[in-house]
């Protein structure tokens, strides 16, 4: 509740639930504090390797997804005082927080959503070239890749140009759903697009596509210069 009482909203699968005021002076001092104080313990701590920025998640730690059509949730927004401006701020201060820490900084990157707008990739890529104008080392990662060259292709697409087959200033990840009709098509994807690193399901890759993969993963992380053990 600080910064005004915290907004119930909803996520496109029904799940609900509070978020605080992101945008407010006193969430964003409390996020920095946080922080820094997370920044002091980990540092020192040879094994973390990234850390990922949150101060403006709505579910999981998706910064550029608002949900705008779910449930209440622009209502929600309107009646909070929320502002497309105030948002990309404190999307940029989350960045600016980011500064901390000597592990690499990781940007969940979308299709920014606005509840007055829908969405608008012009935002993201706003963000994206705030975070390597501002982190001495960025990655961006994106949370549902598939097969399906169709699926996110614009967000893919905008990710492909910062990585190993663009301008090399940030690396990039993917996650992917749960069931994949076809790991290899989704990890030849993943790698086309840049890919250093794809988080897996449990099931459907054996010692042979690990190993082919894990070869062009790994290619693009040297493009990179990042070291892998």
């Amino acid at each position: 509740n600080l910064g005004g009482t915290a907004m119930h909203l909803c996520s496109q699968s029904g799940t609900c639930g509070l978020v605080p005021r992101w945008w407010t002076a006193p969430v964003e001092a409390a996020y920095q504090a946080f922080t820094a104080r997370l920044a002091a313990y980990v540092n020192p701590m040879p094994e973390i390797r990234e850390v990922t920025v949150g101060l403006t998640m709505v579910r999981f730690g998706e910064v550029m997804v608002r949900f705008p059509t779910a449930g209440n949730n622009a209502a929600a927004y309107a009646a909070a005082g929320y502002t497309e401006a105030l948002d990309i701020a404190a999307m940029k201060a989350e960045i600016n927080d980011g500064k901390a820490f000597d592990a690499v900084t990781q940007v969940d990157v979308a299709d920014y959503q606005t509840p007055s707008n829908g969405q608008d990739i012009s935002v993201s890529k706003e963000i994206m070239d705030y975070a390597v104008a501002t982190l001495p080392h960025v990655q961006f990662a994106n949370a549902s890749i598939t097969q399906s060259p169709n699926q996110n292709a614009a967000i893919f697409s905008l990710m492909q140009t910062y990585g190993p087959r663009g301008n090399r200033t940030a690396s990039i990840t993917f996650q992917t759903f749960p069931t994949l009709s076809s790991v290899t098509e989704t990890l030849a994807r993943a790698v086309a697009y840049g890919a250093c690193s794809v988080e897996m399901p449990q099931s459907g890759v054996d010692q042979t596509i690990a190993a082919t993969y894990d070869l062009q993963l790994r290619a693009n992380c040297a493009v990179m210069g990042i070291p892998v053990p």
